[in-house]
């Protein structure tokens, strides 16, 4: 029986719905925040509910504040919005799957638009025999803050499958007149704001601007044409130890056999060129590289010796390897506030990804 539903509710088209729901009225949803307000289209008869976005302590890793609250005339439909106060940019689409899921929901489909700043999720809840309830999602980065919209329906009481149809259209419809409708009040779309840099890469004869927020140090970085070359940043912490180290590493060679045999060892013994001391290396992951799927492309995860953690991308492409690494000196993400922890980090790492796979299409 779930799997017949969620059949019914991952089907995308959707007809116009209900009539008793066509009219709509614009209206206002001022946080007392530039970046996070918007106006937009709400069904008539809607209540909208808004309060102040918080603004973060210093020193903190993030200040997350339930904003806003539309009570639909249906009562079994109504949208949350909630904003984040982030330490720096974040990609839309880590942090819209990893606060789906910490509501407790199976995220089913997630995209985001190329450049990282915006994603949309459909995710449910079930019981275990039947699904209760379902998410529409929108998150939006908006410079080092960040906007999510879900449109929550339950459907804990319906019994038909016209039921189930009716209630994941209406839903659908809200969903699609509420987000498309948005109109920031700064009067841009989603963005990274001022918080980032840009680092120039040349492989060949091919420059690259590569945008990264700017709370790494470049370090190194010799790519200006010939290989192997490379460029490391780091993320210090004052006079602390350092929080985490990023890099690309390119070489020329030929297709490996085995990308999964190579990849550990080269990602490896990269990492212990950098350090003084001996470490040992858990291999965790080692699968294809999902987010590169045009790509011949490995996605690596290592535990380093009790302290941190590496991400690496290891990609085949035109008689070249590249290289992506991030090392995180921080706790793996069990929790909410471990992710926070380490998005800045994570956003990096997948921004620093993107653009090397856009230069490479």
């Amino acid at each position: 029986m779930l799997k017949l539903l969620l059949a019914i509710w991952l089907t995308i088209a959707a007809p116009v719905v209900a009539q008793d729901y066509d009219s709509w009225e614009v209206r206002q949803f001022d946080f007392a925040d530039p970046l996070l307000n918007f106006t937009t289209d709400v069904v008539l008869g809607a209540v909208v509910n808004t309060a102040p976005m918080n603004v973060p302590d210093a020193g903190a890793i993030v200040n997350i504040t339930n904003i806003g609250k539309v009570t639909e005339p249906r009562d079994w439909m109504g949208i949350s919005i909630v904003g984040y106060a982030l330490n720096s940019p974040a990609v839309a689409e880590a942090l819209c799957k990893s606060e789906i899921a910490a509501a407790g929901y199976e995220v089913h489909n997630i995209r985001s638009v190329p450049n990282l700043t915006m994603a949309e999720a459909f995710a449910t809840k079930s019981n275990g025999a039947r699904l209760t309830s379902g998410s529409l999602s929108r998150c939006y980065a908006r410079g080092s803050s960040a906007l999510a919209v879900h449109v929550l329906f339950d459907v804990a009481d319906v019994t038909t499958q016209d039921d189930y149809q009716m209630r994941r259209l209406a839903a659908l419809d809200v969903y699609k007149r509420f987000t498309d409708g948005m109109s920031f009040a700064d009067g841009r779309p989603a963005h990274f704001g001022e918080q980032m840099q840009d680092i120039v890469v040349t492989i060949g004869d091919q420059t690259t601007r590569i945008g990264v927020p700017a709370i790494w140090e470049v370090a190194f970085n010799d790519f200006t044409g010939a290989l192997p070359a490379e460029m490391q940043l780091i993320r210090a912490d004052g006079d602390g130890p350092s929080k985490g180290l990023m890099w690309l590493y390119v070489f020329e060679g030929r297709k490996p056999v085995d990308l999964a045999e190579v990849a550990v060892p080269v990602v490896t013994e990269y990492f212990q060129a950098l350090s003084d001391e001996p470490t040992t290396f858990d291999v965790t992951e080692n699968v294809a590289d999902d987010d590169l799927p045009d790509l011949m492309a490995q996605r690596l995860r290592i535990n380093v010796g009790g302290v941190g953690d590496i991400e690496a991308s290891f990609i085949w492409h035109g008689e070249r390897v590249y290289v992506i690494g991030l090392w995180q000196n921080f706790a793996p993400a069990t929790d909410r506030m471990s992710f926070f922890s380490r998005l800045p980090g994570q956003s990096s790492f997948l921004m620093l990804k993107n653009s090397l796979e856009r230069s490479l299409q």
